[in-house]
């Protein structure tokens, strides 16, 4: 079972003291997606993983975190609109800020991390729309990281699900050719995404989903 406790963090940026719920220790069980999302009540934890400042909007993992913008930056067309994505949901709204706040900051392994979370989060709300633009978005921090870490394997699978949950099928099927993986469950897993994207196929796929696929590729 997790374990929550409240905790009085100051805004780094404003001063403002506000009591937050954080997580303590909590267990994962179960299988993860196939874009490393944890399942069970690691899953069900994903509200506390962000913290809002009421008084002035910053958003940080934890509110007191240095942040790498200045107040000004709060109030700039891009934060308040976040782009123009039309979200429904507060916490994929607040993630999507955090994106941006990262990427002001040229922070590209936790913009990419955070933009992804606002496409968890608005899959979790059933908004499709925002889900894809957050992917999108995605996409281009993790072709980033993958120029900065040419032997990461992880990445390249990753963006293989990045694609695919989007609706970028044929997108798939090219980047797959261009890989030269040497573990074989990443191998497995890439395999599966085509696969999938073979069927046009855009859901949500786990690990699991891994021991029930034939190995045709």
């Amino acid at each position: 079972m997790a374990t929550v406790h409240a905790r009085s963090r100051k805004c780094f940026l404003c001063g403002k003291e506000t009591l937050f719920r954080e997580v303590g220790k909590v267990e994962e069980s179960g299988a993860r997606d196939l874009d490393t999302r944890p399942a069970g009540e690691f899953r069900e934890t994903m509200p506390l993983w962000i913290q809002k400042c009421p008084e002035c909007g910053y958003v940080a993992a934890r509110i007191d975190d240095a942040a790498q913008i200045g107040k000004e930056f709060l109030s700039s067309e891009r934060f308040v609109s976040c782009d123009g994505i039309a979200f429904t949901s507060e916490l994929a709204r607040s993630f999507y800020r955090l994106y941006l706040i990262k990427l002001e900051g040229g922070d590209v392994k936790n913009a990419f991390w955070s933009v992804l979370e606002a496409a968890w989060a608005s899959d979790d709300d059933g908004n499709a729309d925002a889900a894809d633009a957050c992917r999108k978005a995605a996409l281009e921090q993790l072709d980033l990281l993958i120029g900065q870490n040419a032997e990461d394997e992880n990445l390249r699978v990753l963006k293989l699900d990045v694609l695919r949950r989007c609706g970028m099928f044929d997108e798939v099927g090219a980047f797959y050719k261009t890989l030269n993986l040497t573990d074989p469950v990443l191998k497995r897993i890439a395999s599966f995404e085509v696969i999938q994207a073979d069927a046009k196929n855009a859901k949500r796929r786990t690990l699991d989903d891994l021991k029930t696929t034939p190995r045709t590729r």
